[in-house]
């Protein structure tokens, strides 16, 4: 009796086309499972390099705000510094207006400075007005406003210490006293308005701190 009739008798037939159905089917699974891991790695593959493309645009991008952020930061700082550096010495100059209200040459000398603090501080603002914020600019722009207001009568006394100092002009002590007041509220005013253009400018500088901290 050979093989296949002894394989017979025991229902060979059967076990082996099950252990053949068994065998191809682990090869087909494999085959399968072979197929979707491959097409599974392309496909991770594939959104990685889109990954890394849209991550590289994107710090590429970063990186130009930034800059663009940290010039412009550098750009409104440097304006505010040139805005304050012309607009903190005004009290100063008007106290000695104050201080020589009784003398014609120092007076002069005082009144002129200030004038072209006043001259300087206005073109100053306008120059820079496109390249800062609005509400600093209409705060820096109140200072000259109003030294201009009073400046006719500034230009007055000056007139008198002159007729006074060449003798042409009495003497008038109300007059001085009456000028002293004056500048003294001239120099409230430019001190509030100073202070006002300060907490702009610092509320400004923070604006921009925290934009460049969100980009």
């Amino acid at each position: 009796m050979d093989l296949s009739q002894v394989l017979l008798l025991f229902g060979g037939q059967s076990i082996i086309l099950i252990g053949l159905c068994s065998w191809l089917g682990k090869v087909s699974l494999n085959r399968i499972l072979t197929s979707e891991q491959a097409s599974v790695q392309k496909k991770i593959a594939a959104i990685r390099s889109e990954f890394e493309a849209k991550l590289v645009a994107l710090s590429a991008g970063n990186e130009s705000k930034v800059h663009v952020g940290k010039i412009q930061y550098e750009r409104e700082y440097a304006s505010y510094a040139e805005i304050w550096d012309l607009t903190s010495p005004l009290t100063h100059h008007l106290q000695l207006l104050f201080v020589h209200k009784h003398s014609y040459e120092f007076f002069k000398e005082a009144f002129y400075k200030l004038g072209d603090y006043k001259i300087n501080l206005g073109s100053k603002v306008n120059t820079l007005y496109p390249f800062i914020d609005e509400d600093v600019y209409k705060k820096g722009s109140i200072c000259p406003q109003i030294l201009q207001k009073y400046w006719a009568d500034f230009d007055q006394h000056l007139t008198y210490l002159e007729g006074k100092a060449n003798q042409s002009l009495p003497q008038s002590k109300k007059l001085e006293i009456d000028f002293g007041s004056l500048i003294t509220e001239v120099t409230a005013e430019i001190h509030t308005t100073g202070v006002e253009l300060a907490r702009s400018i610092r509320s400004r500088n923070q604006e921009v701190i925290i934009i460049a901290n969100t980009i």
